[in-house]
């Protein structure tokens, strides 16, 4: 019998992807995330996630965003997190940063992309973009401020234009299908 045994750690849950003309539509989105973790264990995933954010160093971003994406999958979703909506909304903001800075590697891509498209349509949903895009301002997506800006674009816009300008990207997600 073992005294101890090894925590293991969270791996990353990857969802089916979207085609080229659904990365803006919400059912689209809800049916790649369909399948993910129940509430409760979402929940424990998402509050550690919120946790480690400030400590999270380069190699643990992609984990440490999947955990937030657990927890935004039940908003997306309709379920709701037990918590409150500053916090859902703190977490999308955390999220968007984390995978605009997510290593650049072929292996999380589609993880990457689709974390994008989960914590921009909870954003987009709960109307909380940036003013000029219709929203309140509540999560501050600021194309100019972006590191990676062909990686978002990318997520929003699959097989579109690799030149194409985040803002315009943004501008026609936010505007809705």
């Amino acid at each position: 019998m073992a005294l101890f045994r090894r925590r293991r750690r969270p791996t990353l849950a990857a969802p089916a992807s979207v085609g080229p003309a659904d990365a803006g539509d919400l059912a689209a989105v809800q049916r790649e995330w369909a399948n993910g973790l129940e509430t409760s264990a979402a929940l424990t995933r998402w509050r550690e996630a919120m946790r480690d954010y400030p400590d999270t160093p380069p190699e643990r971003r992609m984990v440490i965003a999947d955990g937030l994406g657990q927890g935004l999958r039940h908003v997306l979703l309709g379920d709701g997190l037990p918590v409150p909506e500053s916090e859902v909304a703190e977490s999308a903001r955390r999220m968007l940063w984390l995978l605009d800075r997510a290593p650049d590697d072929p292996t999380v891509e589609s993880q990457t992309y689709a974390l994008y498209r989960l914590a921009l349509h909870v954003v987009r949903i709960r109307g909380w973009q940036p003013d000029a895009w219709g929203g309140d301002h509540t999560v501050t997506v600021d194309p100019g401020a972006l590191w990676a800006p062909a990686r978002l674009v990318a997520a929003l816009e699959p097989g579109g234009p690799t030149d194409a300008d985040a803002a315009s990207a943004l501008a026609r997600f936010f505007a809705g299908p």
